[in-house]
């Protein structure tokens, strides 16, 4: 007896409903009354799952699941197929018997996933099918998507440090492009130092404003080239 198998994904659990795909015996469809009773709900990890999945085992030739394309698919996807079975992820837009349900539910919802795989094997054609990506590229995606992540936080982190030196006045002597760099650290750290031995010096009086300013002016001065006046 090949068994159809619809199952509902949710983040811990999904609801599951077996039918046969052809003709069964009497024997054949108690026992999967029995199975639609006793795995009504079945908690997503792989031990469960593959608890579920010998169950069916012993009384079929083949496992057909369908499940459709959530967030969890990808996971659970993998783990059926390593336990052996066949499974077909669908078009979530295609099944209309659901997404056009009055009575919506994850029981009714298991149900009509296992009476859609059961038509399919059937020969009817009624939804399109979503290809997994093999485990070994998603965990090069997933690898990817953290480094893109770092990078973009870095390059934030060196956008803020450059706009608070700016903003305290803390020029350097030329413009980096990576604010991060080991120049432009020995810079500020020398910057830093220059600072510390002006707030320590041994004058204990605070310069007047016109003191400031003249320095400031001579500074600016000193920069200019000199000119000669003759009377």
């Amino acid at each position: 007896m090949r068994i159809a198998l619809g199952l509902d994904l949710a983040d811990k659990k999904c609801a599951a409903y077996a039918v046969p795909v052809g003709k069964a015996k009497k024997a054949q469809r108690e026992f999967l009354d029995g199975f639609n009773k006793d795995f009504r709900r079945v908690p997503t990890t792989k031990e469960d799952l593959q608890r579920m999945v010998d169950v069916l085992k012993d009384e079929s030739d083949g496992i057909h699941v369908l499940i459709e394309n959530s967030t969890i698919t990808h996971k659970v996807y993998w783990l059926l197929v390593g336990m052996g079975c066949e499974v077909l992820v669908a078009q979530s837009a295609d099944l209309f018997r659901i997404t056009e349900s009055v009575t919506k539910n994850d029981d009714n919802d298991a149900m009509e996933l296992a009476a859609y795989m059961r038509r399919r094997l059937n020969g009817e054609d009624e939804f399109r099918t979503v290809v997994m990506t093999p485990p070994e590229i998603m965990a090069k995606k997933m690898f990817i998507r953290a480094i893109y992540v770092d990078k973009t936080y870095l390059s934030e982190c060196k956008k803020r440090l450059r706009f608070r030196l700016k903003v305290m006045g803390a020029d350097l002597r030329r413009e980096y492009k990576d604010i991060s760099c080991e120049r432009s650290l020995t810079q500020l750290r020398e910057r830093r130092g220059i600072r510390t031995c002006a707030t320590r010096s041994p004058s204990s009086e605070r310069p007047s404003l016109a003191s400031r300013m003249g320095r400031g002016t001579s500074r600016r001065c000193s920069r200019t080239t000199p000119i000669s006046i003759s009377l």
